[in-house]
């Protein structure tokens, strides 16, 4: 996770975009257990993990945002997201319409979705990244994170390597 947001800020300063990344405080025990409640079901592992480090991440990638818990629930992002999930229904856009949105930019049909109609060994949702359609899947945040450190490593290359730096 670390490795990722190093990367991203790198990145963003390289192409000199204006956007700072930055991670939310951790999110307690009972602020996680209190949300599952809400929602009626466990969060993956991985996720929970994720949440106990840092309960949201403001620019994940560009706008789109990792929720906080209670983002999720109240305000703008959780306004936003009912009205996707609406118009994902007339779609037949089930993943949206089960899913649990943990990331998005407001306005956008853009971001990460638990699959939570299915639980994976060791109580894992696949992830799913979308953009308008359905991009990339993987296991776990885990995976995701790993994959997406690698991706941000090679554009943070392929700008160093464009523009001269060392």
């Amino acid at each position: 996770m670390e490795r990722s947001f190093e990367l991203r800020k790198r990145y963003y300063s390289l192409i000199g975009a204006g956007i700072e990344p930055v991670l939310g405080p951790p999110a307690s025990a009972a602020d996680i257990a209190g949300f599952e409640a809400h929602i009626g079901y466990a969060l993956p592992p991985s996720y929970r993990m994720l949440l106990s480090l840092h309960n949201g991440w403001r620019h994940w990638e560009g706008d789109t945002h990792l929720l906080a818990l209670d983002e999720m629930l109240h305000g703008p992002y959780a306004d936003w997201v009912r009205d996707w999930k609406r118009e994902a229904h007339g779609r037949g856009q089930v993943l949206i319409v089960q899913g649990l949105v943990v990331a998005t930019a407001l306005y956008a049909d853009t971001g990460l979705i638990l699959e939570t109609a299915l639980s994976l060994k060791g109580g894992e949702m696949t992830i799913v990244d979308w953009d308008h359609r359905e991009i990339a899947r993987y296991p776990d945040f885990l995976e995701l994170l790993r994959r997406d450190a690698e991706d941000w490593e090679a554009l943070v290359e392929e700008e160093v390597r464009g523009t001269g730096d060392t």
